[in-house]
């Protein structure tokens, strides 16, 4: 969708997180309850790097993927080919 002025495109992209890198961080968010007894996380909101927005879990993807898409990134850190994933 453009807006009046056609200078801005505003999308609601959503990327997608693997099932494992979901399960990972579920573990995480509650580790101080019963994990098995809460259902998996679906969504979550994230910052990573010069990203932020939505991922959805997505079972097709391998191991501990994210994929993001174009408007989800905001700007490019200088960090990101140094980057490694921390949880």
């Amino acid at each position: 969708m453009l807006t009046p002025c056609s200078k801005y495109i505003y999308t609601d992209g959503v990327g997608r997180i693997s099932r494992n890198l979901m399960q990972n961080i579920h573990t995480l968010i509650f580790k101080n309850s019963n994990p098995q007894k809460t259902p998996l996380i679906a969504a979550i909101q994230v910052r990573v790097l010069g990203s932020k927005g939505m991922l959805v879990r997505d079972d097709t993807l391998d191991d501990n993927r994210v994929v993001l898409r174009k408007s989800m990134c905001k700007f490019h850190d200088k960090t990101i080919d140094k980057a490694t994933q921390h949880i």
